[in-house]
């Protein structure tokens, strides 16, 4: 099965609201797409995280066609561990030359996810089955809620059984100590609530969010600080006893590993888009189950993206629960089709061959973003 094609498509819609974090906002919602197709005439999606900065479709799509596509055309698509390989011992160096390891996993992460989609559908089985897993009911956290109203984004998810939240945070001491008390008081007692501060505190600061979050009942907040500052999180547990979440912004299997030799998580939230691909991810969250952690996939991208996510979420034992973008978002809605139908809660991963995913090209011509 040699690989004759890899196409990079890059889809964009304008949003309004925004999506806003503690260090930015997005005007529009971005999927990074990759189809790698083969002389079988099978083709796989995979897909780039690419939500900041506003320039990386541009970036992303001239790093997977002149960087990525050369090394894989006229290779056998079912030998993915040895591609991975060859791509990561390739482009590393050039990363670090370059200052920007990241585009470059997160490009390497698009072609291993379509590569395992080429694989399950040569097989005709669904990629969490290859892996010893099942279409077991998968529970949810709604995602990305605030800085303004967020009670108003977590209304459905209520109605749909969902009982865990996720509050952005980092947009100063009284909107966020407002907004988490309010968000307790819609989704009641029993709910688990998380903060997301996206590394946008420093230590005064979080400190000081500290009392709001005990008397709430938050008990985790991701990323309170950048992740190039590892030596915080220790001292902040110690100082106030709730737990740190983080992963979305770590690089391959060795990047987890030092930060779970470190004691930097008590969760684990790798991104199938960014880390390096359905290859990476399992082998993280196999290692975070191996230390005892429980790990939570991260994702706020588009479809193709969600539904490998749940694959490895269906396949690894030691998960928590899958993240769900409480924004509107069609690039994840429209393209997802029955995917996110939830019950109780929880979705089921797809039961089709490789990711599952039927893309509808009519929505793909819709927002298609010609570079």
């Amino acid at each position: 099965m040699k690989i004759t094609q890899v196409e990079p498509i890059v889809l964009q819609v304008p949003i309004d609201p925004p999506v806003q974090t503690s260090f930015g906002r997005m005007d529009r919602r971005v999927a990074i797409l990759v189809r790698v197709c083969s002389d079988e005439g099978l083709c796989g999606w995979g897909e780039s995280w690419g939500n900041f900065p506003s320039w990386s479709p541009q970036e992303r799509v001239r790093t997977l066609s002149d960087g990525v596509a050369p090394l894989l055309i006229g290779e056998d698509a079912s030998e993915i561990a040895w591609l991975h390989q060859k791509l990561s011992r390739t482009l590393r160096p050039l990363g670090l030359q370059w200052g920007a390891p990241g585009p470059l996993w997160q490009a390497i992460s698009a072609v291993d996810i379509a590569l395992w989609d080429l694989k399950g559908q040569a097989l005709g089985r669904p990629i969490y089955e290859l892996w010893g897993g099942s279409a077991q009911r998968l529970p949810v956290y709604a995602s990305g809620l605030g800085p303004v109203a967020p009670e108003t984004l977590c209304a459905p998810f209520l109605e749909r059984g969902v009982d865990a939240f996720k509050l952005k945070v980092g947009f100063g001491l009284e909107i966020d100590r407002a907004n988490v008390s309010r968000l307790r008081g819609v989704v009641g007692d029993d709910a688990i609530l998380l903060v997301d501060a996206n590394q946008g505190l420093d230590f005064a600061r979080a400190l000081e969010l500290a009392p709001t979050l005990h008397e709430t009942g938050v008990d985790t907040i991701e990323e309170p600080f950048p992740v190039d500052e590892p030596e915080l999180i220790e001292p902040f547990r110690l100082r106030t006893g709730l737990k740190v979440a983080g992963g979305e912004n770590l690089y391959g299997r060795t990047g987890f590993r030092r930060a779970l030799e470190g004691g930097s998580f008590d969760l684990v939230q790798p991104d199938v888009a960014k880390t390096g691909g359905l290859t990476e991810m399992y082998a993280i969250c196999s290692l975070a189950t191996a230390w005892g952690v429980p790990y939570a996939p991260h994702y706020l991208g588009g479809a193709v993206g969600f539904a490998a996510s749940l694959h490895v979420l269906a396949a690894v034992p030691g998960g928590w629960r899958m993240e769900m973008d409480a924004n509107p978002n069609p690039l994840l809605q429209e393209l997802a089709g029955d995917l996110l139908d939830l019950e109780d809660g929880c979705l089921t991963p797809p039961r089709g061959p490789g990711l599952g995913l039927s893309l509808q090209e009519g929505v793909i011509r819709r927002y298609r973003l010609s570079l």
